[in-house]
């Protein structure tokens, strides 16, 4: 629990949702990014090998056939 400014929390609020995370979701992947970032110098690690991340719906057979 912390308290922080009204604009960060509203962006941090727009963004989760956007992505459609729950609060905890969301600031356990910033913190995982964060650390991840400060143990590679400053580097993202997805930035080092090219890879991408995109969050989507689809239905649950398609899910199974890609499982």
């Amino acid at each position: 629990c912390a308290q922080i400014d009204i604009a960060l929390h509203n962006r941090v609020t727009e963004e989760k949702d956007r992505l459609e995370m729950t609060t905890s979701q969301y600031i356990t992947q910033l913190l995982m990014e964060y650390y991840e970032k400060k143990e590679n110098g400053g580097k993202s690690t997805m930035a080092n090998n090219g890879s991408r991340t995109m969050a989507f719906q689809i239905s649950e057979e398609l899910f199974q056939r890609i499982k």
